[in-house]
């Protein structure tokens, strides 16, 4: 997991270099260097689908909710504007820096999993999104565990992440369905609600021309380039407008795709899960 904890260091230490913007948050907590609009497709969909599992959750008002991998704050926001008291954790001075100065209630710390420093069943409720497929198989049993020690009995655990397991990123380590599901009832959590979504296979194609755009060696973790893809971009307006309007018209099909297409074919998978 070293390999991988110092790719994620180098990924913050970007931020270093920029100041707060929609752009800048959204580009470290999603896609990097790809621009906002891009972005802001799938923290769209993302969001839609962890609201609907927070709303099984019942009132959140003065919940004590653990956010990891917080990042910049997008989700520790959310919780905090539903009346929840979040903590978030995150690896990266950078990303909690630009977390801090969005809020004004709200905890952060540098931690990193599976040891975060916090008393076991302190927690209402633990949110994990795009997080836990990030750390590698072998150890992704003991992250859950860890986080579901930090849950009082009855708490809620709501986890975001790919369930597709052939994603060809050497930093993404994502598992079926059942094997996400598998992992957390080793851990003592049922669960109680399932909520996909990312089914349009432009997903796919964004993500090829991302990759080739974006791509510096073939193989091995090297430094994130912030504007690499960006810069291209911006320098291929006629790429850039057609991946934009291919991307506007997905928004709707998205949608229908939610409500027609089997749950398997989504590429994301939410999971509400509850402890014993």
């Amino acid at each position: 997991m070293t390999n991988m904890y110092h790719f994620w260091l180098r990924h913050d230490s970007a931020l270093s270099e920029y100041e707060l913007s929609q752009q800048t948050t959204l580009s470290h907590d999603l896609y990097r260097g790809m621009p906002t609009w891009f972005n802001a497709y799938y923290a769209h969909f993302q969001r839609r689908a962890v609201v609907s599992l927070l709303r099984r959750c019942g009132p959140l008002t003065g919940m004590r909710v653990l956010d990891v991998g917080c990042g910049t704050g997008r989700w520790s926001r959310l919780l905090a504007s539903m009346d929840a008291h979040p903590v978030g954790v995150d690896i990266g001075m950078g990303a909690l820096r630009l977390a801090a100065a969005q809020m004004d209630r709200g905890r952060f710390s540098a931690a990193a999993l599976p040891h975060l420093g916090f008393a076991d069943s302190v927690f209402d409720l633990v949110i994990s999104v795009l997080v836990l497929q990030h750390v590698p198989r072998p150890q992704q049993q003991e992250a859950i565990a860890a986080l579901a020690r930090l849950l009082r009995p009855g708490g809620w655990f709501i986890a975001c992440e790919l369930v597709d397991p052939n994603d060809p990123a050497h930093h993404v380590f994502a598992n079926p369905v059942e094997t996400w599901r598998a992992m957390f009832k080793a851990a003592g959590l049922q669960q109680v609600a399932y909520a996909p979504c990312e089914y349009i296979p432009y997903v796919g194609l964004f993500q090829s021309v991302r990759d080739w755009l974006g791509r510096r060696r073939s193989s091995g973790v090297t430094r994130p380039d912030v504007s690499a893809v960006a810069a291209t971009l911006q320098r291929r307006p006629a790429l850039a407008w057609m991946l934009r309007i291919a991307l506007m018209i997905s928004y709707p099909f998205e949608y229908v795709a939610s409500w027609l297409l089997p749950r398997r074919w989504a590429r994301l998978g939410g999971f509400l899960f509850v402890k014993e």
